[in-house]
């Protein structure tokens, strides 16, 4: 139960004890509950019932209400974290979620409300706010709770009755602390660039056990152009005899936030910070990643507020960057361009995102016969002049490649001046008609189209500037100032960490490096250089760790990741700054790397676990990477081992991995592959397939996951695709699984047979859950079991297996069914050890009021039918069930006597 309770904005007690009333001055309007004595690093579920009226006019909207969260320290100090699982950013709170509407069923009046998220080391409480958002009448809170859990395997200490999750559990989940520095009496040196004449301002937080301490202090060094060191004193800064300029950072709480706002002395082009201690007494840590960011001067809005019909957005940006760069007698529309955006000081682009994706060999983005083709949708015809809003196909994905413009370099003849000036015309067509504050579609802004349209003008300005012929001057003036713009909001975007824990952010940072590099004149390139390798490195390190471990759910989504690493070390690794990077990332890419290939199925794919696009090679895709960016590591001997794709079956279990691979390959007999998805996952964003799996024999796919690529589909069909109907798991009870992890507790083999057994707390603390596998060495067979307890309560649960859409699915009997491929049968056999049948059924391209089901996607179009398995058990406290999926009678009875034998009983008997 909360340890207080606050109403405000004239939300009240409500008529029954333990009821609130929210009132409806959204944003305003709020409960605040505040959970004392929490146990570090340890799984919660906070749960409320939630009572609309029936008039509330807001019935649709996917958040009437916001639950807002911070985590705090044990004296009430709010404690930054960059990424809590579970959870995600907020705008007012620090992490959030939404609560939706009660819809049209009257039915969905009242409902439970469960979210599940960690709470993070080194916080011991949390305050969490339940937000009128865009309710049109008051609602009702009751029954409010938090309760942290650990699953079988765990324990208590009784000396604090604090919980202590088992091994496995714990390392399941990514420590949200992992990349924040020790700091120590050794300073830790952090490199920034400046803006002649402005301001940088680094904001962060430090974290310690001792608020009796001296604090942290931060070192200071100035450099030059030339890297020279400039003397001190400097403006702001104090100076010691032993440690020279310094900034301190006291600590009277156990967390700390700080502003250093660093006034540069003249020539200094970039600043050293050197983070550290006073001694070595106390534990000090520096919360990563830091906020970065240019004066009140040059933010992207203040320089957008100024532009009127007399002043453009590139005299704007350099009478606010105070620069006179005009050369003897140029004229008012040239003054930017003399020096930045001269030939011979322009560096060919390196367009990392547009080769990325050149090696995932799409259908390349083009106009033919004056119609933009965009991959997998009709032919759109292309107007004279858009007008930028134009959304043909109700499509997310369609209008994300429209907005990022990356069509504009595929154009047919772009090497001929006619073609050439079309593609900068609508380039500059798109710049008119989409200033910052007001874009014509707000998808647009996101990073990762920012990130791509920044490339495409980074090409075109090039292509203007070096071109033979007379220079249109109002061309590269209008493209170098769209060109700046971006640098502005990329720049805003990765130094806010607004979308730190993404690609997204990864992308931007590369874009952002690619610009600094090639208008290198510009004044603003040392920071934007500096920067970007900052976001860079926090941005690897968010998503993935030393070991080739990630914390990205989608396969695909770890590939794209690898393969800018790959092409950043190749491409960009002449320039000076970014070498250390480079050396920094190489080993890490390379395990990564060798991982992925190991995953591979033997028909060339990844297993489509989270966010992945259908129909992609991965293994051609990985083998172009390394023949054209990655020679050198084509003779690493774990690499090599891994492309000759060795005979025989393989395992693929590692401590570090969320993910479990068996594959039987040999040339002339049928392959067989199955894998599944340990990842953690999150019920607010993504796909909730955590325990699911994929299993393909007889050399076909039959077990498949329906989710495909969310951003390509329309609302209705994302919301299914995420949610676990979409996926091959079990639901208890009609509890889906929210957020959460799963782990290998233990992997057995015996006689040619594997034996998983996978934990799980997606089920939150209502139930305790295994799922094993059981799976044949030659794939010709595999068992899938559940197994839930819940002491003295009744269990139902339902089970899917999803098809590929050419399988044929039959009931052939009361406990058998029969999947059909051509001339190859897969018999599908439900067992109960504990409880009882509750029901086999094919369901086929279902909707309706039983909701959503058989359905798969297979591209950006409506989504295909197919056929799904659903079985289920029923019991008391204690129910284990599942299906064992055979090719022949052999691998059937192999299965069989593994599941009757002493290591199978163990297993299943009871709960671990």
């Amino acid at each position: 139960m909360p340890a207080l309770i606050q109403h405000a904005g004239d939300t009240e007690p409500g008529s029954q004890d333990g009821s609130h009333v929210i009132a409806t001055k959204n944003r305003w309007s709020r409960l605040i509950l505040l959970f004392r004595e929490l146990t570090p690093d340890v799984w919660c579920e906070f749960s409320f019932e939630i009572e609309f009226q029936s008039d509330e006019a807001e019935n649709d909207a996917t958040d009437c209400a916001v639950i807002g969260v911070d985590f705090q320290a044990e004296d009430g100090s709010s404690i930054d974290f960059a990424y809590v699982p579970g959870l995600v950013r907020g705008q007012i709170d620090p992490y959030h979620y939404p609560v939706s509407g009660p819809g049209t069923a009257r039915l969905r009046r009242t409902r439970t409300i469960r979210s599940g998220f960690l709470v993070p080391a080194p916080a011991t409480q949390v305050q969490v706010t339940i937000r009128s958002w865009r309710n049109t009448k008051p609602f009702v809170i009751r029954d409010v709770s938090l309760v942290q859990f650990v699953q079988p395997g765990g324990q208590a200490d009784s000396s604090t009755d604090a919980l202590i999750p088992s091994r496995a559990e714990n390392k399941a989940t990514f420590d949200a602390r992992r990349n924040w520095l020790i700091l120590s009496s050794r300073p830790h040196w952090l490199h920034f660039g400046l803006v002649p004449g402005h301001n940088l301002f680094v904001r962060g937080q430090v974290i310690t056990d001792d608020t009796a301490s001296e604090g942290a202090l931060v070192r200071v060094t100035y450099r030059d152009g030339q890297g020279v060191e400039i003397p001190q004193p400097y403006p702001e800064t104090l100076t010691a005899p032993t440690i020279g300029a310094f900034i301190g950072i006291p600590t009277r709480s156990r967390a700390r936030r700080f502003t250093l706002e660093l006034i540069a002395p003249p020539n200094a082009t970039t600043v050293e910070l050197g983070f550290c201690t006073w001694n070595d007494s106390s534990r000090v840590e520096l919360v990563l990643p830091l906020e970065i960011s240019l004066g009140y001067d040059l933010l992207l809005e203040n320089i957008e507020g100024e532009i009127d019909e007399d002043a453009d957005f590139v005299s704007t940006a350099v009478r606010r960057l105070k620069s006179d760069i005009s050369g003897p007698g140029a004229d008012e529309p040239t003054k930017p361009i003399s020096e930045w955006a001269e030939p011979t000081n322009l560096v060919r682009p390196a367009q990392m995102l547009y080769r990325l994706r050149g090696l995932q060999q799409h259908p390349v983005n083009r106009v033919i016969s004056g119609d933009l083709n965009i991959e997998g949708f009709p032919a759109w015809p292309l107007p004279a002049s858009p007008s930028w809003d134009e959304d043909p196909y109700g499509s997310p994905a369609w209008r994300t490649q429209y907005q990022s413009l990356t069509w504009l370099l595929d154009l047919p003849g772009l090497n001929k001046p006619e073609a050439l000036n079309r593609s900068i015309e609508l380039a500059l067509s798109w710049s008119r008609a989409n200033p910052w504050n007001h874009v014509r579609d707000k998808i647009s802004l996101d990073p990762t189209a920012v990130a791509q349209r920044m490339e495409v003008l980074l090409e075109l300005l090039y292509r203007r500037a070096t071109l033979g012929q007379k220079n249109d001057a109002r061309q590269i003036r209008g493209l170098l100032g769209e060109v700046i713009r971006h640098g502005f909001a990329l720049a805003e975007i990765i130094g806010q960490n607004t979308h730190c824990h993404s690609l997204s952010h990864v992308f931007a940072s590369a874009a952002l490096l690619d610009a600094s590099r090639t208008l290198s004149r510009a004044p603003l390139a040392p920071y934007w250089t500096l920067l970007a390798l900052s976001k860079l490195r926090e941005g690897f390190d968010e998503l993935m760790g030393r070991n080739g471990e990630f914390t990205i759910d989608s396969l695909h989504g770890r590939l794209e990741l690898v393969s800018l690493g790959v092409i950043l070390n190749e491409v960009m690794n002449g320039m000076p700054e970014v070498a250390p990077l480079c050396q920094y990332l190489a080993p890490r890419l390379r395990e990564a790397t060798q991982q992925l290939i190991s995953l591979t199925d033997p028909g060339g794919a990844l297993p489509p676990f989270g966010d992945t696009p259908f129909n992609l090679r991965h293994a051609a895709w990985i083998r172009k990477l390394l023949s054209g960016y990655g020679k050198h590591w084509m003779h690493d001997k774990g690499i090599r081992a891994e492309l000759s794709y060795p005979q025989g079956a393989r395992t693929f279990v590692s401590p570090s991995s969320d993910i479990i691979a068996t594959r039987f390959y040999e040339q002339g007999r049928s392959w067989g592959y199955f894998c599944v998805n340990l990842s953690e996952q999150s019920s607010l964003e993504g796909h909730r397939d955590s325990t699911s799996f994929v299993f393909a024999s007889g050399g076909r796919r039959w077990i498949t996951e329906a989710s495909g690529s969310l951003s390509p589909q329309t609302e209705e069909a994302r919301r299914y695709l995420g949610s676990p109907q979409a996926h091959n798991l079990a639901i208890p009870n009609g509890c889906e699984p929210g957020s959460g992890t799963s782990w290998l507790t233990s992997h057995t083999r015996t006689s040619g047979v594997h034996l998983y057994e996978v934990g799980s707390n997606i089920y939150g603390p209502s139930f305790n859950h295994q799922r094993i596998f059981i799976v044949l060495e030659n794939l010709g067979a595999l068992a899938v079991f559940d197994h839930f307890t819940r002491l003295h309560n009744p269990i139902s649960f339902e089970a899917f297996l999803h098809f590929e859409p050419e399988t044929m699915v039959s009931i052939a009997g009361s406990q058998l069914a029969v999947g059909s491929q051509s001339r190859q049968r897969l018999r599908i056999v439900p067992v109960g050890l504990s409880g009882t049948s509750d029901g086999l059924e094919v369901i086929h391209g279902r909707s309706g009021s039983l909701g959503t089901q058989g359905y798969i996607s297979r591209g950006p179009g409506p989504l295909q039918t197919t056929n799904v398995l659903r079985y289920g058990f029923k019991g008391n406290g204690n129910v284990c069930g599942g299906a064992v999926l055979a090719m022949d009678e052999a691998s059937y009875k192999t299965i069989m006597n593994t599941i009757r034998s002493y290591a199978g009983e163990k297993l299943l008997s009871s709960p671990h």
